[in-house]
């Protein structure tokens, strides 16, 4: 499988490109190995921040899960009202 990114070194530094930026990027390692287990750092905080397709925000969710509670909410409180109202008379 060929990888995401390009490495290069430059003196005793690692850089490495990826295909959405234009200009390589230091790593800050001096090893081969160490530059790629830091890239690959990267690359996997940046897809565990990305929501997954398919799933609502968790606002959205949690927000319809409050509108849900209080229509019912209102509707316990109206009927309370009204069959108070009803005995009364």
């Amino acid at each position: 499988m060929k990888r995401p990114f390009l490495l290069w070194k430059r003196g005793k530094v690692w850089y490495y490109k990826l295909p959405n930026i234009k200009h390589y990027l230091s790593t800050g390692q001096t090893t081969r190995k160490a530059a790629e287990n830091y890239i690959l750092d990267i690359l996997n905080k940046e897809r565990a921040s990305v929501p997954k397709r398919g799933s609502g925000s968790v606002d959205s969710i949690s927000s319809g899960r409050q509108t849900t509670g209080m229509k019912q909410q209102s509707l316990f409180l109206l009927q309370l009202v009204l069959f108070l109202c009803s005995n009364r008379v």
